[in-house]
């Protein structure tokens, strides 16, 4: 068995700092730098996004009407009065007579919302449920 020491030149190189680790924290740091930078970039991207996308908007919200209209006086007045009954029941009979007289306006999903609302406050859930699928079909509809 034969055993080899060290030389004192060779333990003073060997406790000094290794050279292979200064080529490990250059690489560490540049990364870490590239992933910051990288992370400005994309963090800029949709707010640049967003600005471009509320100015399409506000293009297109200037020429679509904002809030339904009734085409006639004759549908205003018989919205107005069915918006004024109560009750759920006398409610859901006048949505229903309204969206039969008027297949195409735009007003019935508030009709079907006020039913809906009625039967809320009557805890009557199954025909609350039956307006709120109504409503949701005539909003789909009309979309």
């Amino acid at each position: 068995m034969q055993l080899f020491f060290m030389s004192a030149g060779h333990t003073e190189v060997a406790a000094a700092r290794s050279t292979a680790r200064f080529p490990r924290w250059r690489v560490v740091v540049a990364k870490s730098f590239l992933l910051g930078v990288a992370f400005l970039l994309f963090s800029a991207v949709p707010g640049n996004a967003r600005a471009e996308s509320a100015a399409q908007s506000e293009e297109q919200g200037n020429s679509v009407a904002s809030r339904p209209q009734a085409r006639s006086e004759q549908e205003r007045a018989d919205f107005n009065t069915a918006y004024a009954l109560t009750g759920g029941a006398t409610e859901e009979a006048a949505a229903i007579d309204f969206a039969n007289r008027y297949p195409t306006s735009e007003l019935r999903r508030y009709l079907y919302s006020s039913a809906m609302l009625q039967y809320q406050r009557e805890n009557n859930p199954g025909k609350m449920l039956a307006m709120a699928n109504e409503c949701w079909r005539w909003i789909l509809i009309i979309r």
